[in-house]
């Protein structure tokens, strides 16, 4: 079945890795498409459908014309790796070992949207359809895990 919002899905995850490896860092090992909410997995990068709509984001549903998007899907693309933790002993990490985590993750974050919002751009990403890249936010702490996601939102 030739489904819009799984190739929109895997155009947006080809997008993730090729920001990432312009940037010269190495994707994670895992990549997919994922069903449903997203479990966070050490060295992964995943891309969720979130919502499908008619109209344009935020737009009600009266605006459809004005707008010119007939449907639209939003996504989350979030990118997680190991980060240090306590020892077997329960101590902390040292400072630098925490920072080089969060320059990683922030390395990480930066490339993919900057790769996004570029792509759209020269139109080599989604051709003329419409993209709203949205903010990066932290991804939930859990213990040994860092990363980030973005939502965005396009035109299906």
């Amino acid at each position: 079945m030739d489904n819009p919002l799984v190739s929109t899905g895997h155009i947006l995850l080809a997008a993730a890795v090729a920001g990432l490896q312009q940037a010269g860092i190495t994707p994670p090992s895992r990549q997919s498409l994922w069903p449903g909410e997203m479990v966070d997995d050490c060295d992964h990068l995943g891309v969720m459908l979130v919502s499908y709509f008619t109209g344009a984001p935020a737009a009600p549903v009266v605006d459809i014309e004005r707008c010119g998007w007939s449907s639209g899907a939003e996504y989350q693309i979030r990118i997680v790796r190991c980060i240090t933790t306590l020892d077997d002993h329960g101590d902390p990490p040292q400072a630098s070992a925490i920072t080089a985590d969060a320059e990683l993750t922030a390395d990480d974050i930066y490339a993919i949207r900057r790769h996004l919002i570029r792509e759209y751009h020269t139109g080599r990403l989604l051709g003329r359809r419409e993209l709203y890249v949205g903010p990066a936010l932290p991804a939930d702490p859990e213990g040994g895990l860092g990363g980030w996601t973005i939502t965005v939102q396009v035109e299906v």
